[in-house]
């Protein structure tokens, strides 16, 4: 059950982050953006405890804990006009490597 709810959280938070990123004042949309990383969050905190901890999850979570300070890095960065090209290669890439974890394309 907790599965589901927290892919359609990733997919939510991921269609989310674009809107935001693309559309201007749109704080609705941040503070949605913000409860999708608390839903996800606490589901995978729950998935977490109920398969014991397993070291490629808690991985995971340690990779998309970084990728939301990515993700708000960038949203801050726009509003503030700066560059964040670096700041997008990270995101991208720790997007990929969560995803593949997710998918068990990628295990240890």
């Amino acid at each position: 059950m907790f599965y589901s709810i927290h892919a359609s959280t990733w997919l939510l938070v991921v269609i989310l982050f674009i809107l935001s990123i693309t559309l201007r004042k749109n704080t609705i949309l941040k503070i949605l953006l913000r409860i999708s990383y608390l839903v996800m969050l606490t589901t995978g905190i729950i998935m977490l405890v109920q398969f014991q901890f397993p070291g490629i999850y808690i991985t995971k979570g340690l990779l998309a804990i970084f990728m939301i300070g990515t993700m708000e890095t960038l949203l801050a960065r726009k509003k503030k006009g700066k560059s964040s090209y670096p700041i997008w290669i990270l995101f991208v890439f720790l997007l990929i490597l969560v995803l593949l974890i997710g998918f068990n394309l990628i295990t240890f």
